[in-house]
């Protein structure tokens, strides 16, 4: 980003660096669990809205505490 290379109108996987882990928002909670195995930062898409989303491990506690009760 800071080289000036991307554009505003360039796909966010550009941007991305390597170390994050794309995975879709129709695919399992396992993927995402076990994702963080590797990784720190999951990049979740929703391809239906053209939506991209930074989720990290405690965004995942988060939610199944919330939806544990």
């Amino acid at each position: 980003m800071t080289s000036n290379k991307l554009k505003t109108n360039n796909e966010i996987r550009k941007a991305v660096i390597k170390e994050f882990k794309c995975i879709k928002n129709s695919d399992p909670l396992k993927y995402l669990s076990k994702g963080f195995n590797r990784h720190s930062h999951i990049l979740v898409t929703n391809e239906d809205d053209n939506e991209y989303f930074v989720v990290v491990h405690k965004d995942l506690l988060d939610y199944y505490l919330k939806n544990s009760k």
